[in-house]
């Protein structure tokens, strides 16, 4: 059933290019596919050292090695360079390498822009990292970049949203590759429900990014606007609103995770059946299981939210579709397990790793169904549970389901065999070393720990010293896998034509290692459920006859590729137009449900509430404590405020010692029930304020007094005292 080497050799002819031009310019897909893999392992590595980082620090209590606003730095960039510059990139890179061999086409569909999809990712990633450079340091918003704290940022932050248009723009132009790939590049017999589960896979990620990837462009559009042409879409001090940015944010987030986990799915999808030597089990419900989570991901965005005043009916609406969306993941954990069961199973590197996604999948799924009940998801919000959480539904989902795919076709792409024994160390070291990292973390949530916190109280060092241990370990195991991979490529033992005995999808029917240039003629295949090859014949009418449809040639399958573009790229110029249009959308949704507590003017008790008709005399004070070293003093004493309108005063400090110290500033508010009505929107008093011997500063203090302030209120006393934070000056006393 082999397809003749000959066939395939038949393209050597051509001259495979040599030298730095053959990866500036390549536009072959083996090639670009290993470069996706090689960048993404590379952001692997640095994006796990900004999290080694960030572990250092908080193995034991207190400020160790780097000050919170860099922490912070830390804890954004980790973030943002593991989903957006290696788990997708690695993604992409399977796709480029696989797709055309499985589903028996000559190459991806659109060469050229397969090259730029990929050389557009190096500048993308070289802006995130030297945005640590730059003046302020880098983003430092966590990696959703909420506003109005990414509104306020420095250099760094518009560093990080150009990168997240170039990472946005490499991003679709792969998906449109992939989607026209597939769709209109199959060999004949190769029908829609008879594909291989990684390319149903892929083809529902690459929807899912054309989708949601303009909505993320246009959040930080905005983001970028209000920071520099004044607009307020998310500053609420010009009337906009932060929530909004969490909606549009989510409204892409969480059909993010899918875009990182069911490619996952695809690929466990051939192992298990490859390595248990029986047909995928129930493969018509694995494709609509995998379509449903397509789907449902676009209604649960907002469980993410539910601490932000969101109306019951709302948080049941989110509650109940996140409990759904485990419905078809379910079906396919079962699916996966029937498929082993009574299988003749060996437990070869890929294998393993595919049964250790599964293990640890589960166990992050279970989680999520329980953050998915409101009441309790309010108190685990922020919390180190949430963290464990995605870590065991990302670096289960992702990063084993890679690791099992690469040990998998490594034969087929290098034509050698990787250290089997160094695999499986690779995976028992991975495997125990990641519990001991994440599992613990579970306990800290519990017990109320915070993330993307530098400190922390004593009570919750243990865990973290055996986390942080494990993080360590767990990253040193990873160069066990490099190290097998290098030693591999140059001393490997030549691989066999099929490697794997229950292998019988298309790829493996190609000599091995896949020749340069793979179908010089589209095969005729016969091709069971999931892509099981069970009659192959070579030349199936021209180079590029690849549709099931007689007689159509070069041209006219150029123009079904473009007339199928121009559908694409209207699908992501209508969802860069939504995350826009949400802005009318949430406010009239927000006046009609009271979502956020927006209320009409007409609604509010004038008996009850001076509801703008009145003002409120303010008076703003200071106090300071005998014998410390602060002089607070505010530029305006008296002002008459109008609730409902924005309002800006500065108080200016000064440190009066001969050292450096450290403060931070206390409200308080006479009578003190007024103090839940003054909404302050930017004060020093949010954060630790660190200042040089005799230094003088002058903050501002933006803040709106509510609606709802009861009419027995018309006055109002705000005064701050600024303490010292022990333990944080320098120099003498």
């Amino acid at each position: 059933m082999a397809i003749a080497e000959t066939t395939h050799a038949g393209g050597a002819h051509h001259g495979k290019p040599h030298g730095i031009a053959r990866w500036l310019m390549a536009t072959n897909h083996k090639d670009i596919g290993t470069m996706y893999l090689w960048f993404s392992f590379t952001m692997f590595l640095t994006g796990g050292v900004l999290a080694l980082c960030i572990r250092a620090e908080l193995f034991s209590p207190g400020l160790r090695f780097f000050q919170p606003e860099l922490f912070n730095q830390l804890t954004t960039l980790h973030g943002l360079i593991m989903v957006f510059g290696a788990i997708m990139p690695a993604f992409t890179g399977m796709a480029n390498w696989m797709l055309p061999l499985m589903i028996g086409a000559p190459d991806m569909a659109f060469a050229r822009m397969n090259n730029w999809s990929f050389w557009l990712l190096p500048p993308a990633a070289l802006l995130l990292l030297m945005s640590f450079a730059v003046p302020g340091g880098a983003a430092a918003a966590g990696w959703t970049l909420y506003a109005p704290l990414s509104t306020q940022m420095g250099m760094g932050m518009d560093m990080t949203i150009f990168a997240i248009h170039i990472l946005g723009i490499s991003s679709i132009m792969g998906s449109i590759n992939i989607i026209v790939t597939i769709l209109n590049l199959r060999a004949p017999g190769m029908t829609l429900m008879k594909m291989p589960m990684f390319a149903w896979a892929s083809l529902i990620t690459a929807y899912l990014i054309i989708a949601v990837m303009p909505v993320l462009a246009g959040a930080v559009t905005m983001v970028l606007t209000d920071r520099h042409f004044g607009t307020h879409f998310f500053n609420a001090a010009g009337g906009g609103d932060p929530i909004l940015y969490q909606h549009v944010f989510w409204f892409f987030g969480h059909p993010e995770v899918y875009i990182m986990a069911l490619p996952a799915f695809g690929i466990v999808s051939q192992v298990i059946p490859t390595f248990a030597r029986k047909p995928l089990f129930g493969y018509t419900s694995m494709v609509y299981a995998t379509s449903s989570i397509g789907i449902l991901s676009f209604m649960v965005w907002a469980h993410h939210m539910f601490v932000t005043g969101m109306a019951a009916t709302a948080q049941l609406f989110f509650m109940y579709a996140t409990m759904l969306i485990a419905v078809p993941t379910g079906v396919k954990v079962f699916n996966w397990i029937a498929t082993m069961w009574e299988g003749a199973m060996s437990f070869e590197t890929p294998m393993l790793f595919s049964i250790g996604f599964i293990l640890l999948f589960t166990i992050g799924g279970l989680s999520g169904i329980t953050l998915s009940v409101a009441a309790v998801d309010i108190q685990l919000h922020a919390s180190y549970y949430v963290v464990a959480h995605f870590h065991y539904v990302l670096v289960a989902g992702a990063l084993f389901s890679l690791f099992s795919a690469i040990y998998y076709w490594f034969p087929k792409m290098s034509g050698r065999m990787y250290n089997e024994k160094l695999g499986k160390l690779h995976f028992w070291w991975s495997m125990i070393w990641f519990n001991v990292t994440f599992f613990p973390m579970h306990f800290l949530g519990l017990a109320g720990m915070p993330r993307r916190i530098p400190d922390y109280a004593l009570q919750f060092t243990d865990f973290n010293r055996i986390a942080s241990v494990g993080a360590f370990m767990f990253g040193l195991g990873q160069l066990i896998f490099l190290y097998n991979i290098l030693h591999a490529l140059r001393h490997g033992e030549k691989a066999p034509h099929k490697p794997w005995e229950g292998a019988n999808t298309l790829e493996w029917d190609l000599p091995t290692p896949a020749p340069y240039h793979s179908f010089e003629q589209a095969p005729r295949v016969e091709v069971g459920e999931n892509g099981v090859i069970l009659s192959c014949q070579e030349g199936g009418g021209g180079a590029f006859a690849l549709r099931r449809e007689a007689g159509m040639d070069a041209m006219a399958m150029r123009r079904r590729n473009h007339r199928l573009v121009k559908r694409l790229v209207l699908i992501v110029a209508l969802m860069f137009a939504f995350a826009w249009a949400m802005i009318p959308l949430y406010r009239i949704v927000c006046e009609k449900t009271g979502l956020n507590d927006v209320v009409k003017a007409d609604e509010l008790e004038k008996e009850d509430l001076i509801a703008g008709d009145g003002e409120v005399r303010m008076t703003f004070d200071s106090t300071v404590q005998a014998g410390l070293p602060w002089q607070v003093q505010p530029m305006t004493t008296h002002l008459k405020v109008k609730p409902g309108t924005f309002v800006q005063v500065q108080y200016r400090i000064t440190n009066a010692s001969s050292r450096e110290v450290v403060g931070q500033a206390l409200p308080r508010y006479l009578p003190a029930e007024a103090g839940e009505y003054v909404k302050k929107l930017e004060c020093f008093c949010f954060t630790q304020q660190r200042f040089k011997p005799g230094e003088t500063r002058t903050f501002p203090v933006v803040f709106v007094i509510d609606r709802k302030l009861p009419a027995s209120i018309t006055s109002i006393t705000l005064a701050y005292t600024v303490f010292d934070v022990p333990g944080q000056g320098k120099g003498l006393p």
